[in-house]
């Protein structure tokens, strides 16, 4: 492939240079879009986290549950229903491995004979 060849193919591809113009873009239009934050909101130090802040946080805590459901202990849930349906899973779940630890005996069997 020749130089010039290499940089008409280059020249014709839509390869994105200037992603983070489009996404500063983005940004402005969606706080523009939300509209102003008040200025109580503003001047509270409390309350000056922004929605990534907030879904950090929420990351942080899934990865918290889940390494204290990998331990073994317990995790806090927020949700009843949510948490029955957990309990109710994990209980067919078990069950579901017995039936298919007993199916491999019974294949096992019948094997040898």
């Amino acid at each position: 492939m020749s130089w010039n060849m290499a940089v008409n193919f280059l020249a014709e591809e839509k390869i994105w240079f200037d992603k983070y113009k489009y996404d500063d873009a983005e940004t402005q239009y969606y706080i523009k879009l939300n509209g102003p934050v008040s200025n109580k909101v503003q001047n509270s130090p409390a309350k000056q986290e922004n929605g990534a802040s907030n879904i950090l946080r929420d990351i942080a805590r899934a990865r918290e549950n889940i390494q204290k459901s990998l331990a073994g202990s317990t995790v806090q849930c927020s949700d009843i229903e949510m948490c029955a349906r957990v309990i109710s899973l994990e209980k067919e779940n078990q069950s579901l491995h017995q039936v298919v630890e007993d199916l491999r005996l019974a294949m096992s069997k019948l094997e040898a004979r």
